[in-house]
């Protein structure tokens, strides 16, 4: 009977918040939350009664006055329930919040687990995350304010004994932490007498851990807690420009603990941004703190040394974050080095600071607002190129320099420079104005393409051609293997895999490839000009048995006829796609760009030194190519294409550095002023500069 009618209570539940989160907007960050919070509330009956059993516990130890009869404590249940459901609030949050006393319209106010996570889903690209995530990763990046000796210890990570122990001598205490853990949770410091020992225990324990040099802390803020690392946790957001503080507030640990995290009982104390003085603070069972425990020192108007020196501290090390992270939180702490990162966190405790803010949600929705005004103008603006597009009818030179630049700022943030680039993607974009040569688009089509191959490297590199034809409709699919690939010769990704050929839909593919030749495709991602002028043509190519387990190919870029890179390209089933990116000698780079990266140990290909010969002897004379290769299942190598303008130079680069490194690898050839475009915006550059 309670079974059932508790049934009934969760359909009526369901239906009531079916009308709570109804969808008005077409879009925005408001329908994307109504959507969260939905699947939200048809989950919560699952885990309903853990929940329950978890919220009991806490209350009756941290608050038994307040909970008082039976029917009080069922009430408080209820209204808990009732917080969970709308607000996205776990027990923590009924805790920290102190949900059971406020009444509804302050509870709104919240910024609970769920919405924190929803704002860093929002706000955060998915492919930079794992850079804040990992620990090691976020040391590599942020090593200039990490300022300590670290390493990973992971089963893909290969470091021996000799390299561990000559990373950390004369270190007298290390910690060590989980490489993607949060909360605290498994963090443990030892000795460092006997490195070698260490070493081995770890290894013997098999976890994936990383091992930082022990960082003592000095000052007041040590005197709070000396047993644990006592940090300020402050959150930037970067929305449409410089990086900005949007919540401040000092942890301090459980005495005896050597974490701050409130997760592992440390305590919170807000902090007044303005003034750097502490204004409250609670622990982790919801108590208010009244007074700086071990201290005694009176909490309000308590000052914290070098505030504003930690608020620019988080605002640089943003500055050097890809541009997808637009919301960290930064862990800072005062060494006798100076202020030193401890670690980040994408999707960090927003807006606890109840009372420095009237209401912290609306302080995080003007955010996501701002990000959804940023997006909409980039989309009128994409219009409007799309727009300006369609009226060219070649009786007249076109002026591409106002929408190259807009839409390389739109798409990576970063101004296009033409007059003084720098970085790799900059040049790119150069290279599309003034080196749209004769010679790249002749080498850009798939079909003629192949005789510079074979003239170059050998026949034996190409896939096998099994047609070539001007439309679709002169294609004789009887003449075709039951296994092919058809793709046009004029641009990226227009290509059909077709592994049976009694199942190829030929009526959707007709579709597909009309459309695909009647595309000019210099015009579709970037003004990428040297596509401009191919003869649009249909191929038949033989469908490739690549070695491993997805669809695996190697991008390889080259810089002046030198290999730099070699991007290993994993594309799994949904149009997933995994990447991982070495050097020239295989050796593992800690980035990628627009992809997660790959986690799995990737075994040097056999045939790695031939496949840069290859590389290196397509890309002479060339100031940058990317060669594409794949590996058979039977070791052979085969040609993909060449690309002159990889990714259209609008990579989402997670380490700046990098492009700003390859972009000073590039010698940037003598301008090509490419017929049908206009070139008087030079004129106006020059007179800007001077």
């Amino acid at each position: 009977m309670k079974k059932a009618v508790y049934r009934v209570y969760c359909f009526a539940e369901k239906c009531f918040c079916a009308v709570f989160f109804r969808r008005k907007e077409k879009s925005g960050w408001r329908n994307a939350y109504k959507r969260t919070m939905w699947k939200h509330c048809a989950r919560i009956g699952k885990w309903w009664p853990e929940m329950k059993e978890e919220f009991v516990a806490r209350m009756q130890e941290a608050l038994p006055d307040y909970v008082g009869s039976r029917l009080r404590l069922a009430w408080n249940v209820w209204n808990f329930r009732f917080c969970a459901l709308l607000l996205g609030a776990n027990v923590n949050d009924w805790f920290s919040y102190h949900l059971y006393e406020k009444n509804w319209r302050d509870r709104r106010k919240a910024v609970t687990s769920m919405r924190i996570r929803f704002i860093n889903k929002h706000l955060n690209d998915r492919g930079p995350r794992h850079l804040v995530d990992n620990k090691q990763e976020f040391a590599e990046l942020w090593r200039d304010f990490f300022k300590r000796r670290s390493v990973a210890l992971a089963s893909e990570i290969k470091i021996t004994e000799d390299e561990f122990v000559e990373r950390f001598k004369g270190i007298k205490k290390l910690v060590i932490k989980p490489l993607k853990g949060t909360g605290g949770k498994d963090t443990y410091i030892i000795d460092a007498n006997d490195l070698r020992t260490v070493y081995r225990r770890l290894r013997e324990k098999n976890e994936d851990v990383i091992v930082e040099e022990y960082i003592q802390q000095t000052g007041f803020i040590h005197e709070l807690n000396p047993s644990s690392l006592n940090t300020n946790r402050i959150i930037t957001m970067r929305i449409d420009g410089e990086p900005e503080v949007v919540t401040s507030e000092l942890r301090i640990g459980e005495p005896g603990s050597v974490v701050d995290n409130a997760h592992s009982g440390g305590m919170i104390i807000q902090i007044d941004m303005k003034t750097g003085k502490m204004v409250s603070g609670s622990d982790y069972k919801g108590r208010d703190i009244k007074e700086l425990p071990g201290v005694g020192l009176p909490l309000y108007g308590t000052v914290i040394p070098d505030h504003e020196k930690i608020l620019q501290f988080c605002i640089d090390a943003h500055r050097i974050a890809p541009y997808g992270l637009r919301m960290i939180g930064w862990d800072v702490c005062r060494s006798d080095d100076g202020l030193t990162m401890i670690e980040g966190n994408v999707c960090p405790g927003f807006a606890n600071a109840a009372e420095c803010y009237s209401d912290p949600w609306r302080n995080a929705r003007s955010y996501m607002e701002r990000f959804d005004e940023l997006n909409r103008q980039i989309r009128i603006r994409a219009k409007q190129r799309k727009e300006r597009i369609r009226q060219i009818d070649g009786t007249k030179d076109v002026d591409i320099y106002p929408d190259l630049c807009s839409w390389f700022k739109d798409k990576t943030g970063e101004e296009a420079d033409l007059l003084n680039p720098k970085t790799y993607c900059q040049k790119i974009q150069w290279m599309k104005l003034y080196d749209s040569t004769p010679r790249k688009t002749l080498l850009a089509d798939k079909y003629l393409v192949r005789d510079h191959v074979a003239n170059t490297i050998g026949e034996k590199y190409l896939t096998k051609l099994y047609g070539v034809w001007d439309s679709f409709g002169e294609i004789d699919f009887d003449k075709l293997p039951d296994r092919f690939v058809l793709k046009t010769n004029h641009g990226c990704g227009y290509n059909l895999l077709v592994p049976n050929k009694a199942e190829l839909d030929k009526e959707d593919a007709r579709k597909k490839f009309e459309k695909w030749m009647n595309t000019d495709f210099s015009y579709v991602y970037g003004y990428e000009m040297h596509y401009r002028d191919i003869p649009r043509k249909i191929i038949a190519e033989e469908y490739l048995d690549l070695k491993g387990e997805g669809r695996i190919d190697y991008k390889i870029t080259c810089i002046g006829g030198k290999v730099e890179l070699i991007q290993f390209i994993n594309r799994l089933e949904k149009m997933e796609i995994e990447v991982c990116v070495y050097d020239r000698d295989w050796k593992k780079l800690p980035f990628t760009f627009g992809h997660p990266m790959y986690e799995k140990e990737i075994k040097r290909p056999e045939r790695l030194g031939e496949m840069i010969e290859i590389a290196e002897k397509l890309s002479s004379g060339f100031s940058l190519v990317r060669v594409d290769l794949y590996i058979l299942k039977n070791d052979e190598i085969r040609f993909g294409e060449l690309t002159f303008t990889p990714a259209s130079g609008a990579q989402r680069w997670f380490w700046t550095e990098t492009n700003r490194k390859l972009g000073e690898k590039i010698k940037l050839p003598e301008k090509y002023y490419l017929p049908g475009i206009s070139y008087d915006f030079e004129k106006n550059i020059h007179k800007q500069a001077q």
